[in-house]
């Protein structure tokens, strides 16, 4: 069962039954006079926290996308932040190995990870980190799309590695073209 604070502004903020409990709040409603009451806003980080697990639950995220997941749910910047760093405290976020596993699950160059990436909030710097680290990670998958795509022309082949975001430089020497 999912109780309710209710602020004195008419907001409300769903808690759930492990919040309830750990704050001795009683069932359904519960009004507070104002969002800066010390009672709501530690509700309010504890209530973050376990919204990003659920976030994350379903698989990684970076840490900008759970920023942003949890601003849209309504939560304050003080609840954003505690829930982030309490997260990183468990290494629950970490945006370097949620670009390796993104790179490595979708099988794309640099290029591309670097636009989709991005719009996740990974830095370059740290793409740039993985392909240094991991020198081998840009063959390998160019090495599995030319398995995938093997009765295809060298052309075709060229073609679908340049819009995996794969550098000419790395596709012509894979393939062996001049």
């Amino acid at each position: 069962m999912s109780s309710i604070i209710k602020l004195k502004d008419n907001s409300i903020i769903h808690i759930s039954e492990f919040i309830r409990l750990k704050y001795n709040l009683g069932e359904g409603c519960n009004t507070f006079g104002n969002e800066l009451h010390p009672l709501v806003i530690e509700i309010m980080k504890e209530a973050a926290v376990e919204k990003s697990l659920k976030i994350i639950a379903a698989g990684l995220k970076s840490e900008d996308e759970i920023k942003s997941r949890l601003a849209d749910a309504g939560f304050q910047d003080y609840s954003v932040i505690f829930a982030v760093e309490k997260l990183k405290d468990y290494k629950y976020i970490n945006d370097f190995e949620y670009a390796k596993q993104f790179i490595l699950s979708k099988k794309i160059g640099r290029l591309k990870a670097e636009v989709e990436l991005e719009k996740k909030g990974i830095s370059k710097e740290i793409i740039k980190q993985i392909y240094s680290e991991n020198d081998w990670l840009e063959r390998e998958n160019i090495n599995y799309h030319i398995e995938k795509n093997k009765k295809k022309s060298t052309a075709q082949k060229f073609g679908i590695l340049v819009r995996n975001g794969f550098e000419k430089e790395g596709i012509v020497e894979v393939l062996g073209i001049e």
